[in-house]
């Protein structure tokens, strides 16, 4: 495999968990896993497509789509759709229009955020209220794995603590300071060390906390924050006290939603599922407020 053919052919499919065994086992032979393995570029565009796709859920869901609308959109996707291209969306249109197959979703992504962001909306639709100063987040279930692959990508290479972080009990008064769980996840006994904590804002403006622990098997990132009517995503590959665990895009994940004030905690890593899952038991059994 090539990179014309993986961004062509994978890549969109790549981003959104769609490819086939045989096909997740091409793709990660031409993708590697390092510096010195596989093909970097592709991997930046990867991470580029998925972070763009965050941002397009993101921003859709402020919005309120009228039906007529939508037919128009699902009508003109399926036209496409019929195209020489009957596999992936994006190669009808590189076809027609004579260009390179990277620059599609950058143009379609950055015509949808100018005009959300910008000029208030497409035509048609309205913004929908946020409650900023309710403390509850109002990112819907279904999203809540891809915010916490997004921020995992963003930080891991660009982490800066935001609270006092020489220690998990600075990082947990910070925390507690800030109306947040202050109860933290010990990862030392599984061989990571805390790198830092962060306190950050969400899109419709609440609060949420970020902890990065580094070791051995990589990163992993903690991320914190309030929701309500919450429901756990399906698909789990194994649940045990209160803990929901995914294979997603790549990564593992462990998801809990807290029995008090409803936050809701997503641990995010590239270790190995069954390593993630022995690392989690040990920081559990460690972890202190």
């Amino acid at each position: 495999m090539n990179c014309e053919e993986y961004i062509t052919n994978y890549l969109s499919a790549h981003a959104d968990g769609e490819l086939t065994p045989e096909e997740e086992r091409a793709v990660a032979q031409h993708l590697g896993s390092g510096p010195a393995d596989g093909c970097a570029a592709c991997r930046a565009r990867l991470a580029e497509e998925r972070l763009l796709k965050v941002l397009i859920r993101r921003q859709a869901a402020t919005v309120n789509t009228p039906e007529e609308l939508q037919a128009r959109i699902n009508a003109a996707l399926d036209r496409l759709n019929r195209g020489p291209a009957p596999r992936r969306l994006g190669t009808a249109v590189v076809h027609e229009l004579g260009r390179p197959p990277t620059w599609i979703p950058l143009a379609a992504a950055a015509v949808l955020v100018v005009a959300l962001f910008v000029g208030g909306g497409l035509p048609g639709m309205h913004r929908a209220t946020w409650l900023p100063d309710s403390g509850v987040s109002v990112i819907p279930a279904s999203e809540a794995l891809d915010e916490a692959v997004y921020s995992y990508e963003t930080f891991e290479t660009a982490f800066r603590p935001t609270v006092p972080s020489h220690s998990l009990a600075a990082i947990a008064t910070a925390y507690g300071a800030a109306e947040m769980p202050n109860d933290m996840w010990n990862f030392q006994y599984a061989g990571y060390n805390a790198v830092g904590g962060r306190l950050d804002r969400l899109p419709d403006g609440n609060l949420v906390s970020y902890t990065l622990y580094r070791g051995r098997n990589g990163d992993i990132l903690c991320a914190r924050y309030k929701a309500s009517d919450f429901t756990i995503p399906r698909g789990a590959v194994a649940e045990y006290d209160g803990h929901s665990f995914y294979l997603y895009k790549g990564y593992s994940l462990c998801l809990t939603v807290s029995e008090e004030g409803h936050f809701i905690c997503v641990l995010t890593t590239t270790a190995p599922m069954e390593q993630f899952r022995h690392d989690v038991s040990l920081a559990e059994a460690f972890s202190f407020e």
